[in-house]
This record gives C-alpha cells, sequence and structure tokens, in this order.
C-alpha cells in the first residue's frame, strides 16, 4: 500500500463532499505543514516511520493495513537509497574518466609530436 495514494484517495473524497475543503485544511487535519504533505502525497519526499503513523492515525487506517503501508515505505526508501548510489557512481565513474583523460592529453603534449624541441643556433631558431 502507498501512503502517497492513501492521501490522495483521502483528500479527494473530502473534497467530493466540500469542494472548498483545501490541501491546508487536509494538512491541519492531520497535523502536519501542508507543504511537507504536498510532497508526500506528488512522492517527492519519503516520511520516516513516526510521520507515517501520524498521518494514518489522522487517516484511521486499521493497524494490520499500517504494516503493509510501512513495509512498502522501507522499500521505497532501499529504491531510492540504490538510485542515490548508482546516480553517484555513474557521476564519479565519469569524472574518474576525464582525469585519466586530461592526464592522457597532457603527457601527449609533453612528450608527442605536438612539443617538438627547436634547435637554437646562435643566429635564432632554425627552420
Amino acid at each position: 500500500m502507498d501512503l502517497s495514494l492513501l492521501l490522495q484517495d483521502e483528500f479527494e473524497k473530502r473534497r467530493r463532499k466540500n469542494p472548498r475543503y483545501s490541501l491546508r485544511a487536509f494538512a491541519n487535519s492531520l497535523n502536519i505543514d501542508a507543504g511537507s504533505l504536498a510532497r508526500v502525497m506528488s512522492g517527492q519526499r519519503v516520511v520516516k516511520d513516526a510521520t507515517a503513523r501520524q498521518l494514518m492515525t489522522g487517516l484511521q487506517i486499521p493497524n494490520e493495513h499500517q504494516i503493509l503501508v510501512l513495509s512498502h515505505l522501507e522499500a521505497s526508501r532501499r529504491k531510492k537509497k540504490e538510485q542515490d548510489e548508482m546516480s553517484f557512481l555513474a557521476t564519479s565513474s565519469i569524472e574518474e574518466a576525464v582525469d585519466k583523460l586530461n592526464i592522457y592529453i597532457l603527457i601527449s603534449l609533453e612528450s608527442g609530436p605536438f612539443c617538438q624541441k627547436r634547435k637554437l643556433s646562435p643566429a635564432g631558431p632554425a627552420s
């Protein structure tokens, strides 16, 4: 069970009863900041277990369903952590490749055909 979907469903249910029902009123009924609630509902924020329990208590979700929601949240946290780690590894690999490429370019410039030493004669540089 996805907490954000539960919140969205409950919010829509309350709005059907009262079309003027606002997100701020919904947040107040759940004792949470409206901005935080909006991020949770949109899936931009994965809440901690304590916050999830607070929200589910406000929604009057039975304990057996709360366990399912909490396990879903844990899976979401693991997935986000793995994505963050993969993103970091990809960035690190790119940075390492660029560093190596820069070193190879510098070595080539110092010792390759780009850097031929000119012979100097008393009259000046040789042509």
